[in-house]
C-alpha cells in the first residue's frame, strides 16, 4: 500500500512538468505553486516506511480503557480481510484515472490527474502525520489470536488514523468533484458521490473486522479523506 501511493505521488510529479493548459479541464494549475506542494507532501508521506517500535504495552495491554464505541474492534483479526481492503482500495485509487479518461474522451485529463494525485499525495501526508504523533495501538494487539509478527509490527502502534480509509475517500471524493465539476447537470452526480462514499465505507469497515482498526480511527480517516478530497479540486476551480 505505501509503494503504490509513492508512484502515485511520483505520477503526479511526472505528470505535472508535462501539463499543458487545457480548455476542458475544469480544474486550472499553477506548476510554480503545484509541484513544490506534491513534492513535500510526497517527501511527508515517506514516513510511511521509517520502522516503528511495538506497542509499549506489549505484550499484555489492557483493553478496560477502550471506549464503547472502539469495543466494536476488539477479538477481530482477520488477514484475509485486510488483504481485501488493500485491493480494494487499489481498485478505488484506479478507477478514478479510468472513469475520468472515458468522460473526458481525454481532452483536459492530465491536469485533472494532477490534482487527483495531489489530493492523494496530501491525504497521506496527514495520515502519516498523524500516525507519527498519536502512535495509537491497533485492535488486534488486544487479540491474543493476532500473531506475533503482526504485533510486533509497524502497523501494531500506527492505528490512528486509518490510512486506508483517508486514502479510499480522498479519491472517490476527488473524483466526485471532479464529475460533478465536468457536468453539472447530470443526474449521475449523486450517483458518483453515492456510490463512492459506500465503497469507501466498505474499505473502512474490512479494516474494523480485520482488527487493523478502531471505528474512530475509520472515522477520522474518512473525514480527514473526504476534507482534502474536496478541498484540493475546488481549490483549482478558477474564479
Amino acid at each position: 500500500m505505501r509503494r503504490l501511493w509513492c508512484l502515485i505521488a511520483l505520477a503526479a510529479l511526472g505528470s505535472a512538468r508535462a501539463a499543458e493548459a487545457e480548455a476542458d479541464s475544469p480544474f486550472e494549475l499553477e506548476l510554480k505553486v503545484d509541484l513544490p506542494l506534491i513534492s513535500i507532501g510526497a517527501g511527508i508521506s515517506l514516513m510511511g516506511f521509517i520502522e516503528v517500535p511495538p506497542p509499549a504495552c506489549f505484550p499484555r495491554c489492557d483493553d478496560s480503557a477502550i471506549n464503547a464505541l472502539d469495543r466494536v474492534a476488539l477479538g477481530h483479526y482477520s488477514q484475509g480481510a485486510h488483504s481485501v481492503a488493500t485491493v480494494a482500495v487499489a481498485a478505488l485509487l484506479a478507477l478514478p484515472l479510468a472513469l475520468n479518461a472515458f468522460d473526458s474522451g481525454g481532452a483536459g485529463w492530465i491536469e485533472d490527474t494532477i490534482v487527483y494525485g495531489e489530493a492523494l499525495v496530501f491525504a497521506q501526508a496527514l495520515v502519516q502525520l498523524t500516525k507519527f504523533a498519536v502512535r495509537r495501538t491497533a485492535p488486534f494487539v488486544y487479540d491474543s489470536n493476532a500473531p506475533e509478527d503482526a504485533v510486533r509490527g509497524a502497523d501494531a502502534s500506527r492505528s490512528f488514523i486509518s490510512g486506508h480509509a483517508a486514502m479510499a475517500f480522498a479519491a472517490t471524493t476527488a473524483y466526485a468533484v471532479t464529475f460533478w465539476k465536468r457536468n453539472p447537470d447530470s443526474d449521475l452526480r449523486w450517483v458518483v458521490a453515492g456510490a463512492g462514499a459506500l465503497l469507501s465505507l466498505g474499505v473502512g469497515i474490512l479494516k474494523i473486522f480485520a482488527g487493523y482498526h478502531f471505528v474512530t480511527d475509520i472515522a477520522a480517516g474518512a473525514l480527514v479523506g473526504a476534507g482534502v478530497g474536496a478541498l484540493v479540486p475546488l481549490l483549482h476551480v478558477p474564479d
